[in-house]
């Protein structure tokens, strides 16, 4: 599961990138990683953390407790609370 874009310590140049046309200075895997070249690897599943919220958070497989404000963009410690919350932080 890749994390979502965020502050990253030491690293808060602007930019814009394919994900975030807006001028912002969260990064994340995509601005590392050519994330659709390792999709292509066989035996590799990777999927967005947003992708995997709406596939397990939004339908109640996780513990039955649903994303906060019942959306899957959440960032930053509202998604680690809740990542914590669920259990999937211990595992």
């Amino acid at each position: 599961m890749i994390p979502p874009q965020d502050h990253l310590y030491l690293l808060k140049k602007e930019h814009k990138d394919d994900v975030d046309k807006s001028s912002h200075d969260e990064m994340g895997f995509e601005d590392f990683f050519d994330i659709e070249l390792l999709k292509s690897h066989l035996g590799l599943n990777i999927i967005t953390m947003k992708e995997f919220l709406e596939k397990e958070g939004m339908t109640g497989n996780l513990k039955g407790v649903l994303p906060p404000n019942n959306k899957t963009d959440i960032t930053g410690d509202l998604l680690w609370q809740y990542l914590e919350k669920v259990g999937v932080m211990n595992d």
